[in-house]
């Protein structure tokens, strides 16, 4: 049985034993008739009733050995000795349940305690529970309303070993020494709020009111794995600055750039390559050399260069809106060229070379000749124009071309008559005409030249487009 009651002394809790000895025994010990060991710490805390009397310690019984009640009176059949021994235990200070008290001890309670009293709490000495020392918690803890920390530097851990915490810095804010992870929005509210980064705030972005956030001159907003892109002003200039790999490649329908001068420069920023300045000129550089610029009549000044196409069909268009061919000008070059010896004459090797200008399908030709030999009864010819006639049906051997020729020693069949040099439909070869009377002739090499004739011509012609 069990029971709690009042004693300066404390309270105890009571063990019964039950021994039915043979006859003649005298001492006591060991399992009683129900299998329980009999053990005493203290003989003052125990009674020893034989046949329900209770015997005197110390002349009817003592205990000096261990657990082992002797002495007794020599027993004779069915007796009964019965032994209670009482646990002892001290409590704490008691108090009344009405008038509430001061514990001194240490109390340990498995129920449920529960406080009705709902005064609030303000500071360390006020509220429903009320602690000098530490609160110490197996599990979580639910607050209904404010959680203060009073102290100016308290500390909040987190962690079986504290390695994260939040501590509060006097008069300043908080500090955390781990990541700080929030599940929705963060808002500061303050219109100069400034969120700092680094263990000495060396980075930090401050709300500007109504404006934006400001990041500090060299503090860089930067993009990437590796840091590749970089936004900031160093107290002068500012960059958007492509510092990894790959392009920097700024995309839209429609991309302006709102400058009065644009300056584009290479990586050293000592090599301009095009600027542009507002209501001036759009320079275009090759090496950090002008080459073309824009003119305020609405000109381009090619500065000591030339205009290259690359491919052969394009050209400039002149005065029209689209590449007609009657419009534009798609060829210009400027070479010599070598004509050939043929059945009939041959020529000096050192003067066989002549130019030509070709512009757009118009061919000009200027020519030397100097015959070396002369045979054979067939027309006399030169070989390997640098462009062959063009392919009209109506030009024939006399249309579309112009020529003058001047011959020296060359015999002619008719005394002011007119030599000519004309060539065939879509072909390279050059023939010489005698014209008298409205009659053209082709001249024959051997009657007419002869091995020392020579020949001046300046010939104009048209090839296919």
């Amino acid at each position: 049985m069990a029971y709690i009651g009042r004693t300066t002394d404390g309270f105890g809790v009571r063990q019964r034993f039950v021994f039915t000895p043979n006859a003649g025994t005298t001492s006591i010990s060991g399992n009683d008739a129900n299998g329980a060991t009999l053990t005493f710490s203290d003989s003052v805390y125990m009674d020893v009733f034989l046949n329900g009397v209770l015997l005197k310690a110390g002349t009817d019984y003592n205990t000096n050995t261990a657990n082992t009640i002797a002495g007794l009176t020599a027993t004779v059949a069915n007796d009964e000795v019965t032994v209670l021994v009482y646990d002892i235990f001290t409590t704490a200070d008691m108090v009344s349940a009405t008038s509430g008290g001061t514990f001194s001890g240490n109390v340990t309670h498995s129920g449920t305690v529960t406080v009705d009293d709902t005064t609030d709490s303000t500071s360390t000495t006020t509220g429903s529970i009320q602690t000098d020392g530490g609160l110490g918690v197996a599990k979580d803890v639910v607050i209904g309303d404010d959680l203060f920390l009073k102290s100016d530097s308290a500390v909040l851990n987190f962690g079986a070993d504290n390695d994260i915490n939040i501590t509060h810095v006097a008069d300043t804010g908080l500090t955390t020494n781990g990541d700080f992870s929030v599940g929705d929005d963060l808002k500061l509210t303050s219109d100069g709020a400034v969120l700092g980064f680094g263990a000495d705030n060396e980075i930090t972005v401050t709300h500007v009111a109504d404006t934006g956030l400001r990041f500090e001159d060299s503090d860089k907003l930067l993009f990437g794995a590796g840091a590749d892109l970089e936004i900031f002003h160093d107290g002068s200039n500012s960059f958007v600055s492509d510092t990894g790999t790959g392009d920097l490649r700024i995309t839209g329908s429609v991309i302006r750039l709102l400058a009065d001068n644009v300056v584009i420069s290479n990586a050293a920023n000592n090599e301009d390559m095009i600027t542009a300045a507002a209501d001036g000129a759009v320079n275009l550089r090759h090496n950090n050399v002008s080459c073309l610029t824009t003119t305020s009549d609405g000109g381009i000044d090619i500065e000591g260069g030339d205009i290259i196409f690359s491919t052969a069909d394009k050209g400039i268009v002149l005065g029209a809106t689209s590449n007609t061919d009657a419009n534009t000008l798609a060829d210009y070059e400027e070479g010599t060229f070598t004509w050939g010896s043929n059945a009939n004459v041959s020529f000096q090797s050192s003067s066989n070379v002549g130019k030509y200008t070709k512009i757009g399908r118009m061919v000009y030709v200027q020519l030397h000749v100097d015959v070396s030999s002369v045979s054979g009864t067939n027309h006399f010819y030169l070989s390997g124009m640098p462009f062959a006639q063009d392919s009209n049906t109506t030009n024939t051997l006399n249309g579309y071309s112009q020529s003058a020729v001047r011959f020296y020693n060359f015999d002619t069949y008719y005394a002011g008559s007119q030599v000519t040099a004309n060539m065939e439909n879509q072909s390279t070869n050059m023939y010489f005409y005698e014209s008298y009377d409205s009659v053209n002739t082709l001249i024959a090499s051997n009657t007419r030249a002869t091995n020392s004739t020579e020949i001046f011509v300046s010939h104009t012609y048209f090839t296919d487009p």
